[in-house]
């Protein structure tokens, strides 16, 4: 690893973990910043400070060779913020299906631009207008690519542009991304390189830019459409309000599951200190009992009168609070419910055309 650390080295390392390599170059008024983790590679372009010394310092192992160029996409910094928000958290990366990990990216010449992440239990499925695209490629874009290039861009406009808060957003949202998929011939596979670039205004006229590339996650990714429920009854719900129900819930079924832990755990000792048998482990159940009359707690006693589906259903409430985030990420506070019955998929959507999100979430059981 290098040790000596350039400040826009920091910046193209700031989402790739503790084991990454950097380099620097410093040429004529501009500085090209490099680092890797082996599984990702982000390139900061950036002006260099008046006093800075040309030359390499540091080295790094090259990215993934790309080849022919199948297809190419070009969105918004706000659209990238959604894609981010709103549909990475849905995978996946505990499981040994890597396809799970990323997301698949659908590029197709006089489509929209799809963006779709699942962990089997729920799916979320993002549309966005992009303002070009051309070829046809869908590969799958692991959630660390994704955070790695989040990771850069925000350090980069807080470190160059000295912005924070929804100012940073700002920043980051009158951005342009472009999205490449190319050929990398040792898997067969695809060479991802997303590439942000800041607004001229936003930084004076200066060349501002993050790269982040990687190879495509090998795999077959679900057939995400034959997930989509069709039909079922529809309700609008008030999204901000039913979060804020499902937050402070899951706040108090964690303290309460903490409390019974330790419970547990004390009672478990003093029965193994008789030589009694310690019983099986401590589970509290978990979810919310959403419908049309409102929601109830699971293990715990809780319950609130805000319309949350229109059928009765159990969801989990980490996957009801992050598909009504993802919705608001698309810009809409009153998505639609729609279900079928206990035991079916429910799925929140923002709409049923142009840009817009759809989550799928599975029930859970009843005891």
């Amino acid at each position: 690893m290098t040790t000596t650390m350039h400040p826009i080295a920091k910046i193209a390392a700031a989402g790739l973990g503790r084991q990454v390599g950097t380099m620097t170059d410093i040429g004529t008024g501009i500085t090209f910043a490099d680092a890797t983790n082996g599984e990702v590679w982000v390139s900061v372009v950036a002006d260099a400070a008046a006093d800075d010394a040309e030359g390499i310092v540091g080295s790094i192992t090259p990215a993934p060779e790309c080849g022919e160029v199948a297809a190419t996409a070009m969105i918004s910094g706000r659209d990238l913020r959604r894609i981010i928000d709103g549909v990475v958290p849905a995978t996946d990366n505990e499981t040994s299906r890597y396809a799970l990990g990323g997301t698949l990216v659908e590029i197709a010449e006089g489509s929209m631009l799809a963006v779709v992440g699942t962990d089997g239990r729920r799916l979320h499925v993002g549309r966005v207008q992009p303002v070009s695209i051309g070829g046809q490629a869908a590969p799958i874009v692991h959630a660390e690519h994704w955070s790695a290039l989040e990771a850069s861009i925000r350090a980069l406009v807080r470190g160059i542009c000295g912005a924070a808060g929804r100012r940073l957003e700002a920043v980051i949202d009158r951005g342009t991304v472009g999205i490449t998929a190319a050929a990398h011939r040792p898997t067969g596979g695809h060479v991802v390189a997303i590439r942000w670039q800041s607004d001229s205004a936003d930084t004076h006229g200066r060349t501002v830019s993050v790269t982040a590339t990687a190879v495509a996650v090998a795999g077959r990714f679900p057939r995400w459409r034959d997930f989509l429920p069709e039909g079922g009854q529809r309700l609008t719900v008030d999204g901000p309000a039913v979060i804020a129900a499902a937050t402070e819930f899951s706040k108090l079924h964690r303290a309460a599951e903490k409390a019974g832990k330790a419970a547990h755990k004390a009672a478990q000792a003093e029965r193994k200190a008789r030589r009694q048998p310690t019983g099986p482990d401590y589970r509290l159940v978990r979810g919310i009992d959403c419908g049309p009359a409102g929601m109830a707690g699971c293990g715990i006693v809780w319950a609130e009168t805000i319309p949350a589906a229109p059928v009765s259903v159990r969801l989990d409430q980490r996957y009801l609070v992050d598909a009504l985030t993802a919705a608001a990420a698309w810009g809409c506070d009153a998505p639609e419910v729609v279900g079928t019955d206990a035991y079916s998929a429910v799925a929140i959507t923002t709409g049923d055309c142009g840009p817009r999100l759809v989550a799928v979430i599975m029930p859970m059981a009843r005891d």
